[in-house]
């Protein structure tokens, strides 16, 4: 906690909450010539200012609602099955086959909403199946990506750890999904800029993607099926999608 505030008040870089021994030797100095609290203060106020928090906030809930609207219907069609028979059964096949064609899109839906700032724009299915036609090598690498580590999250749930240490569920969320979602932001900038220059790909390439996509998509769909027998949560574990920020964490694991 002392070093996050005082990399805080140093400033809030990236380098000052990687260089624990350089804020201290900084708290020293200021603390020597007098200045810490005007210094931090205006640190903080500065750090604060540049979060633009309630522009992220605004822009964030607009995209978990992307990401809600597509994913309801075919996540509850899949969360359908309470009995093994009939209508239940099917329903919950072709929810499946839905479910890992809108996890397919999704992440770019809520890419192409925040490069425009346009919440309709991230319900343009068809623009973004023009992109993928681009960059489909990139886009298949970003959501292997993106899903393989939303693995380690459901799988933690099997391992609950106590609650005053629910904070590290957080933690493995931050580590896992953060970096996703910059590998997407690039694949997706990469097919615009490739469509910029009319630079089609192959439709051989499109086609193996395609292949390798949709077995990857249907063996975690089907890991994803068994994750609502593995807590209290039941099938309402299956709307969570964390990979999608859909919700935090907490929602699950608070208890």
């Amino acid at each position: 906690t002392a070093h996050i505030l005082l990399a805080l008040a140093r400033g809030g870089s990236i380098g000052c909450f990687v260089r624990p021994f350089k804020n201290v030797t900084w708290l020293i100095g200021q603390l020597w010539s007098g200045n810490y609290l005007n210094m931090a203060g205006q640190n903080v106020r500065d750090f604060v200012q540049k979060l633009q928090l309630r522009a992220l906030f605004w822009k964030g809930l607009r995209g978990f609602g992307v990401a809600f609207v597509w994913l309801l219907i075919p996540t509850a069609m899949y969360a359908a099955l309470r009995r093994p028979e009939g209508v239940p059964v099917l329903l919950t096949i072709l929810g499946g086959f839905a479910l890992a064609f809108t996890l397919m899109l999704v992440p770019f839906m809520q890419a192409r909403f925040t490069t425009t700032g346009r919440f309709t724009a991230g319900l343009e299915i068809w623009e973004v199946r023009r992109a993928w036609k681009y960059a489909p090598i990139a886009w298949t690498f970003s959501l292997v990506f993106l899903y393989l580590l939303a693995l380690p999250l459901y799988l933690f749930k099997a391992f609950l750890p106590p609650r005053d240490a629910m904070w590290l569920m957080t933690l493995v969320f931050v580590i896992t999904i953060y970096p996703t979602r910059i590998f997407t932001g690039w694949a997706y900038a990469r097919a615009l800029k490739r469509r910029e220059q009319n630079r089609l790909a192959h439709w051989s390439i499109r086609l193996i993607c395609t292949a390798l996509l949709w077995p990857l998509m249907g063996m975690f769909v089907f890991i994803l099926f068994f994750t609502q027998f593995l807590g209290a949560e039941g099938r309402l574990v299956l709307f969570a999608h964390h990979a999608l920020l859909l919700p935090a964490p907490f929602f699950l694991f608070g208890g």
